[in-house]
């Protein structure tokens, strides 16, 4: 995950994707993993593969809040905003009082 967000930060995109699916080969079942390379794709408008990865995500952490905002940023960016919609409201029923995922209401 290091090499992942050291890549990303020096503007490597590819690298940092690449990364990314060596810690998912590793790690399978780790939602941290999933997260992460589902935000990068999504970032490069690799839209399909991003919310396969976050529905995994989500799947295997539904009341988790970090899962929750980054599968509703993951599903804005690929277009699919009535996904991210269920999300929130799915995760403000969850949790009443996080900010974070009232204000995609």
């Amino acid at each position: 995950m290091l090499g992942m967000r050291m890549a990303d930060k020096a503007g490597n995109p590819a690298a940092a994707i690449q990364a990314a699916r060596k810690a998912l080969e590793l790690s399978p079942d780790w939602h941290v993993t999933l997260v992460e390379l589902a935000k990068l794709l999504a970032e490069q408008d690799q839209r399909d593969e991003a919310m396969k990865l976050i529905r995994r995500a989500i799947d295997m952490e539904p009341f988790d809040t970090d899962v929750r905002v980054a599968a509703i940023n993951v599903a804005a960016r690929a277009g699919q905003p009535d996904q991210a919609l269920t999300w929130a409201r799915q995760g403000v029923q969850n949790h009443p009082d996080h900010l974070g995922m009232q204000l995609y209401l």
